[in-house]
């Protein structure tokens, strides 16, 4: 279904011994050297020949040299091996793998728009009208993004460009307050040290 409706697919697969076995076999020379997450790894690819052979479809394999005190690989020991199986055959392998890596911060736009912006519990029960909602919502976001980015230059560490909503509720929205009379004028007092004078545009 997916090779049908995509040109091109980029999927995680699983491991399995004999797949494990296959690339334990892989020559050193097969092998290159990347950076990968400020992670040093090594990349290779292999034809993947499970199913759809005639396909020739390619799965690259990363592997990662096991840490000292770190979690063990059932599979192989030396290694955390995590691979990508794809129909692209021209890009390279640590281009196909920074390109599924991408999949990571959709994931977390998703989840934010879900868990911030009510995109988890939508409002209506018909299409168009949550379509609406959908979209007036990702525009807060983007605006939302763009205030972060205002006011994390004021109030530093407490809030930050990738703050979540629930942070920006906490440290920049709520804060007690009293109307005060000075002058015969109404007064905001806050009763905070937080920068807001530093906000006038």
């Amino acid at each position: 279904v997916v090779a049908r409706y995509s040109k091109r697919f980029y999927i995680r697969a699983n491991m399995c011994s004999s797949l494990s076995a296959r690339i334990s076999e892989l020559p050193e020379e097969a092998w290159t050297d990347a950076l990968i997450g400020y992670q040093k790894c090594q990349l290779a690819s292999i034809e993947f020949e499970s199913f759809f052979p005639e396909r020739k479809y390619r799965l690259v394999v990363q592997r990662t040299p096991v840490e000292e005190g770190g979690q063990l690989s059932l599979l192989d020991g030396r290694f955390i091996v995590r691979t990508v199986l794809t129909n692209d055959w021209d890009s390279t392998e640590d281009e196909v793998v920074l390109y599924y890596h991408q999949r990571g911060s959709e994931e977390r736009v998703f989840d934010e728009m879900n868990n911030d912006f009510g995109w988890g519990h939508l409002p209506a029960s018909d299409m168009s009208t949550n379509t609406v909602f959908m979209l007036l919502t990702a525009l807060l976001r983007n605006f939302m993004m763009w205030f972060k980015q205002l006011i994390s230059r004021k109030f530093g560490s407490n809030i930050a460009e990738t703050s979540r909503m629930k942070n920006v509720v906490r440290n920049f929205m709520t804060v007690p307050f009293k109307w005060v009379v000075k002058g015969g004028q109404m007064w905001l007092r806050l009763y905070t040290d937080r920068p807001y004078d530093c906000l006038r545009l």
